[in-house]
């Protein structure tokens, strides 16, 4: 046992009896290895997606913010060239695509946002939430078999 120390006598009867738990004890520590294992391989697994819709997102709001800078930057300029038209000499007539121009981009600026919120987003469970709980349990083990074994000593 853990903490416990033998009397010389005692060590030659327990060698038989500790060399049998020596593989039990290692066969137990692979399978707890390989939960644990798996349980963060799911849990990454998790993550992973979380991750990827969040960079899906990011994707989204930097084009949508690019075309409509671009688009209300075209529409700005096409205004304050139809405002300094009327002191060129022959002025433009036509202003339909400057309002659907600034319709446009106002639109992109309207998605960009709602990704932005999207992104600003936390996930709806927390990440490693399983794996977090079991790491506890396990610290939490670990210091009741101290404590227990420190009390028998």
């Amino acid at each position: 046992m853990l903490g416990r120390r033998q009397s010389p006598d005692s060590a030659d009867s327990s060698s038989d009896e500790s060399s049998g738990s020596i593989p039990h004890l290692l066969r137990g520590l692979q399978e707890y290895l390989a939960a644990r294992t798996e349980l963060l391989g799911i849990e990454s697994a998790e993550a992973s997606q979380f991750a990827k819709q969040q960079a899906l997102h990011g994707i989204i709001l930097a084009v949508a913010a690019l075309f409509g800078y671009s688009l209300l930057l075209v529409a700005v300029i096409a205004i304050f060239g139809a405002v300094i038209a009327p002191l060129l000499p022959s002025p433009l007539d036509d202003f339909g695509w400057h309002i659907i121009a600034i319709a446009a981009g106002s639109l992109h600026f309207l998605l960009a946002f709602r990704m932005l919120r999207k992104l600003r987003r936390p996930p709806g469970a927390p990440l490693f939430e399983v794996t977090r709980s079991e790491f506890q349990k396990d610290r939490q083990w670990i210091k009741d078999q101290q404590d227990k074994n420190e009390s028998s000593s």
